[in-house]
């Protein structure tokens, strides 16, 4: 069984928000009982193109995307100007893992020049999409434009960040994770991204300090437990590491990162029980994942 180097759980991205207002705040009883409308509902029903823009948002922050499509296409038909339709179906459509789509939205609704608000809401989100993509240079290009449109824009900062995180450059993107928590210092993607950040330029502590305030904003999230365990680890707190799995195991059972780290701790102070158990379980997780790559590291 070949042993390697630990694994890491990624970055987060922050998209923009549903529910862009335009000109006015639309009343949510425009409709009844929207969340409960059905696809035929949505296609079939005469509402004006606020109702249907207020039953799309419902659907989106209901986790109903393909009806927040539909209701969107209604938007959009009946006022085809209006940006935030356009907005708002793009994030909707990069959800669902169309990002072409998504950008084709992002483009339309930056061609109808919003308000500064929405239009840098917009740069933000297609810049994201872009960035899926793997083209950073426009990525980063969208990100700036929508930093020079609101200065205190922290999505925008986290999300060049990412960007340039991936580019390898980190240095860089530590920089825009200190603006983002400087903006909106009560984000657990922030110090998230930071504290892998930090560990990534070896500045263990500095990494373990982040996951700890990013662990009390949300301590639920599996993905701090496993990288603030590899800080541990690196630093020789074998007892503090292996407590630090065993919680992201406990948080989310699929986390084949965290069992192949805990067989790798376990390997280490010859539990070779423990070790042979947990990486079997993470040989088993990322061949069911279909992250072959890990799977044939392990097998």
């Amino acid at each position: 069984m070949k042993i390697t180097t630990f694994i890491l759980s990624g970055l987060v991205l922050c998209h923009g928000l549903f529910a862009i207002e335009v000109q006015a705040l639309i009343v949510i009883n425009s409709v009844d009982n929207p969340e409960s409308r059905t696809l035929q509902e949505i296609t079939q029903t005469n509402y004006s193109a606020d109702s249907y823009y207020t039953l799309a948002n419902v659907k989106a922050e209901s986790g109903d995307l393909k009806g927040a499509i539909a209701a969107f296409d209604r938007v959009i038909e009946l006022n085809p100007d209006h940006a935030a339709a356009y907005a708002n179906r793009g994030l909707a459509k990069d959800k669902l893992g169309n990002t072409q789509g998504a950008i084709s939205d992002y483009d339309r609704a930056i061609q109808l020049n919003p308000s500064s608000d929405i239009l840098a809401v917009v740069y933000n989100n297609r810049g994201s999409a872009t960035d899926d993509l793997g083209d950073r240079s426009s990525a980063t290009s969208d990100f700036n434009r929508a930093i020079q449109l609101n200065p205190n824009y922290a999505n925008a900062y986290n999300n060049r960040g990412l960007s340039k995180h991936k580019a390898g450059n980190n240095l860089a993107a530590l920089s825009d994770f200190n603006r983002a928590i400087e903006l909106n210092p009560k984000s657990f993607d922030f110090y998230y991204n930071r504290g892998l950040t930090k560990y990534k330029l070896q500045d263990k502590h500095g990494a373990i300090s982040d996951y700890n305030r990013a662990i009390q904003l949300d301590s639920k999230q599996s993905i701090a437990y496993n990288n603030r365990g590899l800080s541990k680890s690196d630093l020789g707190d074998i007892k503090g590491a292996i407590a630090d799995f065993d919680r992201a195991i406990q948080l989310n059972s699929k986390s084949a990162a965290a069992y192949y780290n805990r067989g790798n701790i376990r390997r280490r102070i010859k539990n070779k029980a423990g070790a042979i158990s947990d990486l079997s379980k993470a040989a088993e997780l990322f061949n069911r994942q279909g992250q072959a790559g890990n799977y044939e590291m392990i097998k």
